[in-house]
């Protein structure tokens, strides 16, 4: 496979990750999936495919990408975790 080709693939998987992690269905999914984890519950059905998401973006994101993108999700999920305390 062409070189272009398999970059334009990786942008468009960071993208649609992006995209994924934005909507309001997953970050519900995560919300749910943390509070499951609090009272040492058997690992949510989707543990395994995030796990597998993960993979793929550290593998596509150099470093510096990679930690800015993990700062960015670590500060929308204090935010989302502080408005469902208040709710």
């Amino acid at each position: 496979m062409s070189s272009i080709l398999i970059a334009s693939l990786h942008q468009e998987e960071v993208a649609l990750l992006e995209e994924l992690r934005a909507s309001t269905m997953f970050r519900r999914y995560e919300e749910i999936r943390r509070l499951l984890t609090l009272y040492d519950v058997p690992r949510p059905v989707g543990a395994e495919l995030d796990a597998m998401l993960a993979e793929v973006e550290a593998k596509a994101l150099p470093d510096r990408a990679r930690r800015a993108a993990t700062s960015s999700i670590l500060a929308s999920l204090g935010s989302e975790m502080r408005r469902a305390e208040v709710a």
